[in-house]
């Protein structure tokens, strides 16, 4: 009765949103992109039900790790006037501080059948999906997350990444200007996780509940 669809961003996934506009409005559009609408349509509902016929009952356990490793940075600054500005290095003359903190911690929940064995990982982490130029499409570095945890508990586990509350975080350090590279972030990002697996605590009565609030935000 209830379900959750979750968009996560990414700069260098498909730009669909006209289309799929058009396409939900029954008008005039290109056959190749309305035939990437049906294709995204379908996959995404196939994915649905294959996955709820292929149900099992699993155990769940959940914990947080850190991320020790520097892959994160705040790219806005607060300058001496009191302007806060972005991408301003933190050499600059007239710079104070970084404008907010971010976030180390890696929320983990991890899917075990009942020979233990471990089936999915969930992730989530706040760092923007944008290490990955060009006009190629990419899953940037949640990518090198899945590899680095199949290597060590199957190359069958799913691995499904959320991105965390990533406004103003990416993985340019304005401290000597270094951009992390993809593959640098998420093997890093999956080692943290596979060190916190054996840290996490079992739900022992997973019930699940579903509550929706609407929150008014002030610009």
């Amino acid at each position: 009765s209830n379900i959750v669809v979750s968009a996560t961003h990414s700069h260098t996934a498909p730009d669909y949103g006209k289309e799929l506009y058009l396409y939900l409005g029954n008008e005039n559009r290109d056959p190749l992109r309305k035939g990437y609408i049906e294709k995204l349509i379908d996959g995404i509902a196939s994915a649905i039900v294959k996955a709820n016929t292929a149900a099992e009952s699993v155990s769940l356990n959940y914990g947080v790790t850190t991320q020790d490793v520097p892959v994160s940075f705040n790219r806005r600054s607060v300058m001496k006037d009191g302007s806060v500005k972005t991408w301003v290095g933190h050499d600059h003359p007239d710079f104070i501080r970084a404008a907010g903190p971010i976030d180390p911690e890696i929320g983990i929940l991890s899917i075990q059948d009942q020979s233990g064995k471990v089936r999915g990982i969930l992730s989530n982490f706040a760092l923007h999906l944008d290490t990955v130029g060009g006009q190629k499409w990419s899953a940037d570095y949640p990518y090198w997350i899945a590899q680095t945890l199949q290597q060590s508990a199957g190359s069958d586990v799913v691995s499904i990444f959320g991105t965390g509350c990533c406004g103003d975080i990416n993985h340019i350090n304005l401290d000597g200007r270094e951009r992390n590279k993809t593959d640098f972030i998420g093997k890093s990002i999956g080692e943290s996780i596979q060190k916190g697996l054996g840290k996490l605590k079992r739900v022992e009565r997973p019930n699940l509940s579903v509550q929706s609030k609407i929150v008014q935000l002030p610009m």
